[in-house]
């Protein structure tokens, strides 16, 4: 009989399962108040940044349509009408670490409720003439702009999600019909001026009513379609799976069979046990009761549980369906912000993002397989197999046996095993040299730990 508490791992390096997806991203640019983080970002290797949200002193004139062109009666066409200034610094520091742009066109919510942007606008043509001219500025260098290449162009956000009392922060008073027309607006837009552009939209809270209706609206007038975005916010990883499974299913019956998810938030949200009050309602904590509730949810992210949750929803997007993935929020000053603390320093999510990094640059996914609940596993190599790796996540602690096969005999291997726990930060705990085919390895993780194997080639026998 197995103990109890012992899980087993088996990771197969001669079975390929397709690339290792960018599941790495992250939502906001590596400079805000007081901090910049390019460095970090480009030891992590971040695939895409996705602006959206950004935070500021003083001025918040960041990204947001309302922002770039403040006053929406004056000519869309006049230059001096816009003010792309502090944007500029953002996209700057973006392409500065590497990273490819997202640019949310739209608003960022407005948790008020007087929502005097983040609603539909006036004049959805208008809108989306802005919109262009703002691709414009950064893809053609128009006033006094960029040549960037800007890829990826998304539209709105969540114009789904709904507060307890019935206010949707992000579309205020908007219906279905009418998030389709903004965004059928701008995408005809924008592919009318660069048909190359990858567009899509619109970072629903869910796979709901207004996102069904919205897929519906969009096979019924083949509108331009990308790539579907959408968010999680959840303390069970499985759910990356259930979710990209749903928008599939639907985005595939309205006539967008493959068509690429990008899950353009995600991140560790709520308690470890259930609690009558929803998480949304705990961050907002509006009639002052759940403050402590509120620091716990939030404390949470940052240490080894988020840093678990992130490791294991990592290895269940790359199984899902996912295309691309950016974790909210990078930003220091953002409650959500699990990666580093207020002044820019690491906390224990990040030493996940760098592993995770790690297996994106070996490139090729292979299978594996998880017996246990709460264990999860992702691991890669290299085209040449000089250079493999194991992600493993213990959600509950005990024994893990992993058993690795497919691995060149021609060569010995040496396995670096780097542990992250209460104490640890990708620690390096063991080194071993392999010979074998076959290696098996018996591995003690406490609960809400993560381990990266790094195994490397050394040598021909």
């Amino acid at each position: 009989m197995p103990e109890k508490n012992v899980r087993g791992v088996r990771v197969a390096f001669g079975n390929l399962r397709g690339q290792v997806m960018p599941l790495h991203g992250i939502c906001g640019a590596p400079v805000s108040p007081g901090t910049n983080l390019c460095e970090r970002y480009r030891e992590i290797g971040v695939p895409f940044v996705r602006l959206h949200r950004t935070l500021s002193e003083g001025t918040g004139a960041y990204v947001d349509i309302s922002r770039v062109f403040p006053v929406f009666e004056l000519n869309e066409n006049d230059p001096e009408n816009y003010d792309f200034a502090y944007t500029d610094l953002l996209i700057a520091a973006a392409v500065e670490s590497g990273a490819q742009v997202i640019y949310r066109l739209g608003e960022s919510p407005d948790p008020s409720g007087i929502c005097r942007h983040a609603r539909p606008p006036r004049y959805v043509s208008k809108w989306a003439k802005i919109a262009v001219q703002v691709i414009r500025h950064y893809n053609d260098g128009w006033a006094n702009g960029f040549e960037y290449g800007i890829r990826y162009w998304e539209i709105w956000n969540e114009p789904d999600r709904f507060l307890a009392d019935g206010r949707c922060p992000s579309f205020a008073n908007g219906s279905p019909e009418q998030a389709h027309a903004l965004y059928a607006a701008a995408a005809a837009a924008i592919k009318a001026y660069n048909p190359a552009l990858q567009v899509g939209g619109m970072s629903f809270a869910g796979c709901g009513e207004m996102a069904q209706a919205f897929l519906t609206l969009c096979g019924q007038e083949k509108t331009p379609l990308d790539f579907l975005s959408f968010h999680l916010y959840t303390t069970n990883p499985e759910e990356a799976v259930f979710a990209a499974r749903d928008f599939a299913a639907r985005a595939t019956a309205c006539g967008y069979p493959d068509l690429p998810l990008f899950l353009s938030e995600w991140n560790y949200f709520g308690l470890e046990y259930p609690f009558s009050v929803s998480p949304w309602d705990l961050a907002e904590n509006r009639e002052g009761k759940y403050g402590e509730k509120a620091r716990e949810m939030f404390s949470n992210l940052s240490g080894c549980i988020g840093a678990s949750f992130c490791s294991a929803a990592m290895a269940r997007m790359q199984a899902s369906g996912v295309h691309a993935a950016c974790y909210f929020d990078g930003q220091p000053s953002s409650r959500f912000c699990g990666l580093f603390d207020r002044y820019g320093n690491p906390q224990k999510p990040y030493y996940v993002f760098l592993a995770f990094g790690e297996l994106y640059r070996m490139g090729n996914c292979v299978q594996t397989q998880c017996v246990g609940e709460g264990m999860y596993a992702l691991a890669a190599r290299s085209s040449d197999t000089d250079d493999m790796g194991v992600l493993l996540t213990s959600f509950r602690g005990g024994v893990t046996e992993l058993l690795l096969e497919g691995i060149p005999t021609d060569r010995v291997y040496v396995a670096e095993l780097f542990l992250l726990d209460g104490t640890r930060d990708l620690s390096l705990v063991d080194t071993q040299t392999l010979t074998r085919e076959r290696i098996r390895f018996s591995l003690a993780m406490g609960k809400y730990s993560v381990m990266l194997i790094r195994i490397r080639a050394h040598a021909q026998k």
